[in-house]
């Protein structure tokens, strides 16, 4: 399927995310919502590190309107654990859409999810191994398992809401959304708790 996809597409597949990549907490989310925009902006940095080349914007997003609660619960989260703004948002997919029930427009289901699981994952769980970040959180537990990361990382799979890998600097959350009590206050303090320990780990 990479061979088909239009030139925005393929620059989507290999966008990173927002923030600064080397910053020591990452929050990888299911995908970025709402419609296309500028794939290609004037804003956008290339990343290249042992052979790897990426896209990213080196801000954060800032709502205009309503926030977003995946930022809203990332920054608070972040600044818990006393990383203060040294954190990065990516995601999992790498196409937007309004909802996960809007099909993308001439994309196979199917065939997406088996470019996230063969493609999208790998070169993300590569950046991943070379940037080092004292912690990764993905969130969104029904994307978590059907794109099969806990199985890319060679980590057990098992039904915890909460999934902590200290060793690893790894966890694994449901969505973060507060809305309807997905994310509840025990979830969070298992993940704040996370992220302090990892900040307070010794690099190596």
């Amino acid at each position: 399927m990479r061979e088909t996809l239009t030139p925005e597409q393929a620059y989507r597949l290999q966008f990173l995310g927002y923030g600064d990549p080397a910053s020591p907490v990452w929050f990888i989310g299911i995908e970025e919502g709402g419609a296309w925009r500028e794939a290609q902006p004037e804003t956008h940095r290339a990343l290249r590190l042992d052979g790897r080349r990426a896209t990213y914007d080196p801000s954060l997003p800032v709502a205009d309107g309503r926030e977003s609660s995946v930022w809203r619960i990332s920054r608070q989260l972040a600044q818990a654990a006393g990383a203060g703004t040294g954190y990065f948002l990516a995601n999992m997919a790498p196409f937007p859409r309004p909802s996960l029930a809007s099909r993308l427009d001439g994309i196979d289901p199917g065939d997406y999810v088996r470019l996230v699981r063969e493609v999208r994952m790998p070169w993300l769980i590569g950046w991943l191994r070379a940037l080092r970040p004292a912690a990764v959180v993905f969130h969104g537990k029904a994307a978590w398992r059907g794109y099969r990361v806990r199985e890319s990382l060679g980590l057990p799979v098992s039904d915890a809401r909460v999934q902590v890998h200290p060793d690893q600097g790894l966890a694994f959350a449901p969505f973060f959304s507060r809305r309807l009590g997905i994310l509840s206050v025990a979830d969070i303090q298992a993940l704040t708790a996370f992220l302090r320990t990892a900040m307070q780990r010794p690099a190596g």
